[in-house]
């Protein structure tokens, strides 16, 4: 009842509040993936072992390839192991394999007995969705395009004067005071998009079609995953200015087309118009960039040579499933009727 009243009142609360409300149920959606089907090879966003999966499958052989899309410190590294071989112990047909964005993740999950290998999400993007358009008008200097969290740091591109924007709202991270801060030092920064709820974000295309509008991109978060926007822009042939940072975005960043700057508006700006004086060719960046990418697949390929030798590297549109108990049994049946 009380579920029924919110989705009849939604359309009339202001976007922030509508956000907020809803924010507990949206939480709940992220990657799934079935890479295979016969034999089962499955990516999941890790949130945790998900028993759910495991035990509709619990008589089949599966292979489960975890994707982290946050960053880690070793001791978060430890900690998840042991959770991985507590669980693992009651699925003895299914194999677990850890898809890492840093290599010292890998050498930690290994020294816990637990299979892992350095394989950046970030090669799984499907670089056919991203790429250059030479008849574009360049008519922004930089593009940020990044959730409105704190820990993303907007502000450190209120130097630039020429500045598209595109962003989102995750829930569990939204922080409307942050966003205050963000349109006061950002008021002259052009909004691409500015999306309060899941079907206003941009799609892919609309992505990579403000991506050739700009000249180079911009990466100022301290801490996150391997960020996704971070390898799109790349694959768009856009060069790249980022702060130093832990998480896996530097796996595929070369200095012939990325300037690392000091966490500072000013040193961000500077870096930028370096870039811009340098000009790197776009055609040389994307090029690069997939023969990166194509250094971590093959190193996927490699695990699953024996289990699914033909399972499906990059990731293909249409296949992003709620990460529910529910979702993941109705996965495991349709893993079982294949």
């Amino acid at each position: 009842m009380l579920n029924q009243l919110r989705d009849k009142l939604r359309p009339w609360l202001p976007r922030n509040i509508r956000h907020t409300l809803y924010q507990k149920r949206e939480r709940q959606f992220a990657e799934t993936y079935i890479g295979s089907s016969n034999p089962a090879v499955v990516f999941l966003t890790w949130m945790g072992f998900r028993t759910a999966l495991h035990d509709e499958m619990k008589d089949r052989r599966l292979t489960v390839l975890y994707v982290f899309f946050f960053w880690m410190v070793p001791e978060d590294v430890v900690r998840m192991a042991g959770k991985i071989k507590k669980n693992r112990a009651q699925y003895p047909k299914h194999r677990v394999v850890m898809l890492c964005n840093e290599q010292f993740v890998v050498d930690i999950f290994c020294a816990e007995g637990v299979e892992a290998i350095f394989c950046n999400h970030n090669c799984l993007v499907n670089e056919n969705y991203f790429t250059i358009d030479e008849s574009a008008v360049k008519k922004y200097d930089a593009i940020y395009n990044a959730t409105m969290s704190g820990y993303k740091r907007h502000p450190l591109a209120a130097k630039i004067d020429s500045l598209a924007l595109i962003t989102y709202r995750y829930a569990g991270t939204y922080a409307p005071e942050y966003e205050k801060e963000v349109r006061a030092c950002l008021g002259h920064a052009t909004w691409l998009v500015d999306a309060y709820e899941a079907s206003q974000k941009a799609s892919p295309a609309e992505v990579a079609r403000y991506n050739n509008q700009c000249r180079a991109g911009l990466c100022l978060s301290a801490r996150e995953g391997a960020m996704f926007a971070s390898i799109e822009y790349l694959l768009c042939g856009l060069p790249v200015v980022t702060t130093r940072n832990i998480g896996g975005r530097d796996a595929f960043f070369e200095p012939a087309y990325v300037e690392w700057v000091e966490d500072d508006p000013e040193a961000v700006d500077q870096g930028l118009l370096r870039l811009l004086a340098r000009a790197p060719a776009p055609a040389d960046i994307r090029r690069r960039v997939i023969e990166k990418m194509e250094e971590h697949r093959q190193r996927l390929r490699d695990v699953l040579k024996d289990d699914a030798p033909n399972a499906v590297i990059p990731w293909q549109p249409g296949t992003i499933g709620p990460l529910t108990r529910r979702h993941l049994r109705e996965l495991g049946r349709q893993l079982r009727r294949t």
